[in-house]
């Protein structure tokens, strides 16, 4: 099976996803972190490798919810569950919440929610796009639709779907918004 890794890098050096081969019996695995100590379950040790943070099939689409609602996250990966190419590689309760996690799991598409205690959707938006460029964000709403998907295009999101119209109209956006991702990408090589 072909997985993509992320190896964090020692202090001063570089981050990496890397692509490599694991026999079919392997799965998705989270190595943990303990202070400074990363530590592995045994089953994370795969072909030697170790210190890994995260392992999905390299042709998944990586998918972070943000919400701070914790109903609205389990229902949200309920739904998106129904694909098997897509995986929700993470979760995060509010906006620099949704920032650290999108730095380090670098996912191809966030959902975001608007509004969120601590940093809201719209500056989380603006900090991601900066720092993490290839991720594309959806933002996901209950305020005024049009209001919010006005908001949405000013601050460079992917699309707009309301909390209201989520099936189908989110699964398809989705698919919309990773497909010209993978055209972004074919372009920068």
């Amino acid at each position: 099976m072909n997985c993509r890794i992320y190896e964090a890098g020692r202090a001063g050096s570089n981050h990496a996803w890397n692509d490599f081969q694991v026999p079919q019996s392997a799965s998705c695995f989270r190595v943990t972190t303990l202070g400074s100590k990363r530590v592995a379950p045994e089953s994370a040790v795969v072909n030697g490798l170790a210190g890994l943070k995260l392992s999905f099939p390299m042709d998944s689409i990586r998918i972070l919810i943000v919400d701070d609602h914790a109903i609205f996250r389990r229902s949200l990966r309920l739904l998106l569950s129904s694909r098997s190419d897509w995986v929700v590689c993470g979760e995060a309760v509010d906006g620099l919440d949704a920032v650290e996690k999108a730095k380090s799991l670098h996912p191809d598409v966030v959902l975001m929610d608007i509004s969120m205690p601590r940093m809201n959707g719209i500056e989380a938006t603006r900090t991601i796009r900066q720092e993490v460029p290839r991720s594309k964000i959806i933002v996901i709403s209950q305020n005024d639709p049009t209001i919010a998907s006005r908001l949405a295009a000013e601050i460079g999101a992917g699309g707009f779907v309301a909390k209201t119209d989520l099936y189908p109209d989110l699964l398809t956006l989705i698919d919309r918004v990773a497909e010209d991702r993978k055209y972004e990408e074919a372009d920068h090589e």
